[in-house]
């Protein structure tokens, strides 16, 4: 490979490496638009929707420090060109499912391949721009391709729907795993390969923690599931106290012990937990609405979502100069106040009401997402030790994915089986964004203000 910085070569690979993580984002968004026509197809219900939209999820924050240590361990061009592969597999495998039960273990595959895409290509993009600078832009160019998925996943996946079928969601995925494949072909560089370990047994034991507790959130919405619930939250304890046993008497833990001695990193941490619950069940919940209720399309739909995902594609870099001027603190908390809003809205739209009141709840939320999450991503990185900073951003991506899992299957306990109640689901979602707000405003004063002198590339 040429070693200019500006090189084709170069440019190609970071094109391929940003299609990788597209897909990622994409399949998390694209699909929210389908569930509908997935019920009519599978006879899915609204528990199996959630439990198609939570596996993924799912198994993506419960693999993703492990797949960090994989790329390590193996090399980040190899886990890297192995995730594409598996991730073309499993979206082909989601398109033929015949059965709801078969779409939500191959959506749970297509998580673990998404958990090898994302640490590996941030750590090739580290690999090969050396000088902070480079790095900084090829970042940012990194999640302008990628983070364009957001925008493209509601109106490109109402546009697959319509022409295609919900199995068209999962079809597109292949061709650019290809095209990013052929992108990358001899041009990776050959990754350093490092002595790195995790603790398996409290990373196992987190996963079916959470899975535990998704599933007791989905199954309260159903009548006399009283008792099955408290089996499985007794289980999700169980398992969650034996990761904190694992991670404590291992040698190398996930989560370094020093990181959790500040407090502005749990309250972003916990931040994140909140924000991305908040996206996802308002996601969630808004598609059933537009579609079941208002009885809008899948493009119709698609193009309603705009005011929540243009400002989540556009605003990012405004966000990130005001955190570079002021510090996270006052972003992060205007933020979740503009969520807390959001929800409340959303969930407060009168029978009747024009679509007027619906965007102006959704492009409050999109503001607020995208003020709170660089400040909150910001803060993490500001609040941990210079050698721990890599841990603790996929401590705040596990976080952010743990709790879009949990938002789906919160909201979906709510509102039960009936789609006329999910003002319900976003009352929850303001309750819980204003509880996040409580807690980063103490954390913030636990912990001294200073302002952050960040360069953020032009």
């Amino acid at each position: 490979m040429p070693a200019s910085p500006h090189s084709t070569s170069l440019r190609l690979v970071l094109i391929g490496l940003s299609l990788g993580y597209f897909m990622v984002l994409f399949d998390t968004t694209a699909l929210t638009v389908a569930l509908p026509d997935v019920a009519r197809d599978l006879g899915s219900g609204v528990q199996g929707l959630a439990w198609v939209t939570d596996a993924y999820t799912l198994t993506f924050a419960g693999c993703l420090l492990a797949g960090g240590v994989l790329a390590d361990r193996r090399g980040a061009d190899r886990t890297f060109l192995a995730g594409l592969a598996c991730f073309g597999v499993f979206s082909l495998a989601c398109a033929g499912a015949p059965s709801t039960g078969t779409l939500v273990v191959a959506r749970a595959l297509l998580g673990v391949a998404g958990a090898l895409l994302l640490p590996a290509s941030l750590s090739l993009i580290a690999a090969l721009y050396d000088t902070p600078a480079r790095r900084a832009t090829a970042i940012a160019a990194w999640a302008s391709i990628s983070g364009s998925a957001l925008a493209a996943g509601p109106l490109l996946g109402g546009a697959l729907v319509a022409g295609l079928g919900w199995r068209g969601i999962f079809l597109v995925n292949a061709p650019v795993a290809v095209l990013a494949a052929l992108l990358l072909r001899e041009r990776l560089p050959a990754a350093h390969r490092r002595a790195s370990h995790v603790e398996a047994r409290g990373q196992l034991a987190v996963l079916l923690a959470v899975a535990a507790l998704t599933w007791a959130l989905i199954r309260g919405g159903a009548e006399g599931a009283t008792r099955d619930v408290v089996a499985a939250l007794v289980i999700a304890a169980l398992f969650g106290a034996y990761a904190v046993r694992a991670e404590r008497a291992s040698a190398v833990p996930a989560v370094p012990p020093a990181l959790l001695k500040a407090p502005v990193l749990a309250g972003a941490l916990f931040g994140g937990l909140v924000v991305g619950g908040a996206l996802a069940s308002e996601l969630f919940l808004t598609t059933l609405q537009l579609q079941e209720v208002r009885d809008l399309g899948p493009v119709l739909t698609g193009v309603a979502f705009l005011p929540l995902t243009v400002p989540m594609v556009l605003n990012p870099p405004l966000a990130g100069r005001l955190v570079a001027r002021v510090g996270p603190a006052r972003p992060v908390l205007g933020g979740l106040v503009l969520i807390t809003v959001a929800a409340a809205a959303l969930g407060s739209v009168p029978t009747g009401a024009s679509y007027a009141w619906v965007a102006a709840g959704l492009a409050l939320l999109g503001f607020g997402v995208s003020f709170t999450l660089p400040a909150l991503t910001s803060a993490v990185v500001l609040a941990a030790p210079p050698a721990a900073t890599g841990a603790a951003g996929g401590l705040f991506s596990v976080a952010r994915q743990t709790g879009a899992t949990i938002g789906v299957a919160a909201a979906t306990a709510i509102i039960g089986a009936d789609i006329g109640h999910a003002d319900r689901g976003h009352a929850m979602t303001a309750i819980a964004a204003a509880a996040a707000a409580v807690v980063w405003r103490t954390a913030q004063r636990r912990s001294l203000a200073r302002p952050i002198a960040l360069e953020f590339p032009s």
